[in-house]
């Protein structure tokens, strides 16, 4: 045993020595923070480095010049103690002996009191609040302080006082507070609305209040007016459940009837709900309330109208799964609608472009089967129907400027829509010459197939200028469309020429023919090569005005056709042959 202290002194006196050789011989590297320590460092003191305080620095454990608790709650206390009450809500209500969970926050200068006493005191007695993360107080040290009281059952009134005194060091603060008792119970009654005489009616509910639930006896009762017809005791288990039933008699009398419960738990905390039902005799039909939504005051022919409706019972309660039907203005059932929601559904209508212009209404019915038989519903709304535009797709004429003599043929595509085409129409095109002021020219356009509509009208003299092109539409049900369009006439075409001044066509293709070979004859003797090049133009326009007149326009017959573009072509090569003379006889000359 000696020998063992002996080790145990000799190692004291040797951590000693190393200690103050630390301190004491190492004076020359001396120097540097303290671990652990912000406020502290190594300094020599009488060849020895032992550690120093820093002043005015925060964690010094010294409240110096120019700190405060709100800079350094580290070194100095609070002057005054901030309250902030994070529960209870003031508006809550609370039943006698619930747990009420108390919480306060404390700060000072905008940082958290940390380490105070905080003692809240009332009808209970005093509680002591805790900042260390096991009261319900969120995490510790946190500045926020927590507890649970109980409301005693035997309180009096219904907002009693409560004091909270919190004390950090030399200061001590003090709050006051108070609370609503309402030691009203809840009951969640489940039982439909309507019955019919004869059948049983299921009574059941649940009793609670917030998030609790409560066992206690109770009291039903069913009442017409002031007549008591059935009374029950039952009880509410632990889960706060409970349910009983009432057999009905066809001597019943029918109408409103009320069904009661009643009761109070140990703690003086009372249940008294009631809620209406209606009794229908066995023949009679229960009411559903039926609201149609969103529906706009006006439309136009083609528009789609969305129709939402809610259904409820004449409590006032969502009715799902009903059986849902939408009627058209023509009393046609046009879907079913669909659910969206609770006690709503959904559903769709398309304004024919035919329907009567002005009011017209939509309705909509709604029923559902159950224990107590079947309710049903109904509800209608009305708007106004305008007339659809007729869209008019022009694909004659196609260009803006025109000869006379032309055929501008006006043709256009009329559509309701997309996937709908206008078959049936008064279709009227106006020729309007912008320019000149002559009169009007009325064209009516005829049904080509289906959506297409069409006309013929060659351009004539009168035509000359600037002209518009004015379409209108109007249906066999009022609908209407307008389209306008400026052109231009200028010039002739050679079908135009032959018409206007040979009669008929075929003594007109002779002289044409034969004032072409006197013309083709003197040019080939004396023109130039200008004047020839110029005549090959002419040849090249005059053979393709007349092929369209004949592939496109039908206005000349074949043997015709084929005379003249065999001229044409027979003067071409003439002229070719006669531009190669010239072009050799340049050359030879130089």
């Amino acid at each position: 045993m000696i020998g063992q202290n002996t080790k145990i002194v000799a190692l004291l006196v040797f951590f000693i020595f190393v200690s103050l050789l630390a301190q004491g011989a190492g004076c020359d590297d001396c120097g540097g923070p303290v671990p652990g320590k912000e406020c502290s460092f190594y300094g020599c003191d009488k060849d020895r480095c032992i550690a120093q305080i820093i002043d005015d620095c925060c964690g010094n454990n010294k409240c110096e010049l120019g700190e405060s608790f709100g800079s350094c709650s580290n070194d100095c206390e609070p002057q005054t103690i901030d309250f902030e009450l994070l529960n209870p809500d003031r508006t809550e209500g609370f039943f006698k002996g619930e747990p009420v969970l108390f919480k306060i926050k404390l700060s000072s200068e905008n940082s958290n009191v940390v380490g105070a006493e905080a003692v809240l005191s009332g009808v209970f007695g005093k509680i002591v609040l805790y900042d260390d993360g096991e009261h319900e107080d969120e995490i510790a040290s946190d500045g926020i302080y927590a507890n649970r009281f109980f409301i005693d059952p035997e309180v009096k009134g219904s907002r009693p006082a409560l004091s909270l005194k919190a004390t950090l060091g030399e200061v001590t603060e003090v709050k006051y507070y108070s609370f609503q008792i309402d030691p009203t119970l809840g009951v969640e009654l489940d039982v439909n609305t309507n019955h019919r005489l004869g059948n049983v009616i299921p009574i059941k509910g649940i009793v609670k209040k917030k998030e609790h639930r409560f066992a206690l006896p109770l009291k039903i009762k069913i009442m017409r007016g002031q007549t008591q017809l059935f009374e029950t005791d039952t009880e509410s288990a632990l889960d706060g459940s409970f349910q009983t039933e009432f057999r009905t008699t066809l001597l019943d009398p029918n109408g409103t009837w009320t069904i009661g419960v009643y009761g109070a738990d140990a703690n003086s905390n009372s249940i008294s709900h009631e809620q209406e039902i209606k009794l229908l005799k066995p023949d009679e039909a229960a009411f559903l309330k039926v609201e149609i939504e969103g529906i706009e005051q006006s439309y136009k022919r083609g528009s789609e109208i969305v129709i939402n409706a809610t259904v409820k019972d004449d409590s006032g309660k969502a009715i799902e799964n009903a059986s849902m039907r939408l009627f058209s203005p023509l009393h046609e059932e046009i879907e079913k609608m669909l659910p969206d929601g609770v006690g709503r559904y959904t559903g769709s209508y398309t304004i024919p472009y035919d329907l009567s212009l002005g009011s017209q209404e939509i309705s909509v019915s709604a029923s559902k089967s159950g224990e107590g038989g079947t309710m049903a519903g109904s509800a209608a709304v009305r708007f106004k129907v305008e007339k659809a535009v007729i869209n008019i797709e022009v694909f004659s004429p196609d260009k803006r400027h025109y000869q006379i003599g032309e055929n501008i043929a006006p043709e256009v595509f009329l559509s309701y829509s997309e996937t709908e085409w206008v078959l049936k129409a008064d279709v009227k095109a106006v020729i309007q010459h912008v320019e000149t002021g002559a009169e009007d020219i009325d064209l009516e356009l005829q049904p080509v197939a289906g959506g297409l509509f069409s006309t013929n009208y060659s351009l004539s003299d009168n035509d000359e200028g600037l002209i518009k092109l004015v379409i209108t539409v109007v249906d066999d049900a009022g609908n209407e469309g307008y389209s306008e369009s400026v052109l231009l006439v200028s010039g002739t075409s050679l079908g135009f020429v032959a018409g206007e001044n040979i009669i008929p066509i075929a003594v007109g293709l002779i002289v044409l023919v034969g004032a072409g070979l006197f013309a083709r004859n003197l040019l080939l003797k004396k023109g130039t090569r200008e004047e020839l090049l110029k005549r090959r133009k002419q040849l090249n326009s005059l053979a393709e005005e007349l092929q369209k007149k004949y592939f496109d326009e039908n206005a000349i017959p074949t043997e015709k056709y084929q005379e003249l573009i065999k001229t044409y072509e027979t003067e071409l090569g003439e002229v070719e042959k006669k531009m190669g003379e010239l072009d050799k006889s340049a050359k030879t000359s130089k």
